[in-house]
């Protein structure tokens, strides 16, 4: 998801289930303990369960309902700057601290690409 700082929001700039989320979805993400901590501080955010999801996540129920109770969301950075996120979800028990590292590589990878993204969303 491309990062949207100006008004704290997210937009979908691609979906492996563009049905449930259809690429050019936005999230509003401001004020939020998210936000602050993916965003706005550049740490990753890994949710173990569905509780952990629901907490931070107003569309909880779309993704209970795909199955879905662990995420992982890694923010995408150039220049120490948050562009974006990659958000990876899966089965519970799934993402762990060891995944920060595999994650952290993949969105250094994706970076160019998202801030090209970015100049067109």
């Amino acid at each position: 998801m491309v990062f949207h700082a100006d008004v704290m929001e997210v937009e979908r700039v691609y979906s492996s289930r563009p049905h449930e989320y259809p690429v050019g979805g936005r999230k509003q993400k401001h004020d939020t303990e998210w936000g602050r901590r993916v965003l706005e501080s550049g740490e990753p955010y890994i949710g173990r369960s569905i509780d952990d999801i629901r907490r931070h996540f107003h569309d909880h129920m779309v993704i209970e309902g795909l199955g879905l109770s662990a995420i992982l969301n890694m923010p995408v950075r150039i220049a120490g700057k948050t562009i974006g996120t990659m958000n990876l979800l899966d089965a519970t028990p799934h993402y762990c601290e060891a995944d920060l590292a595999t994650a952290g590589l993949i969105a250094a990878i994706i970076a160019p690409r998202l801030q090209i993204a970015a100049m067109t969303a």
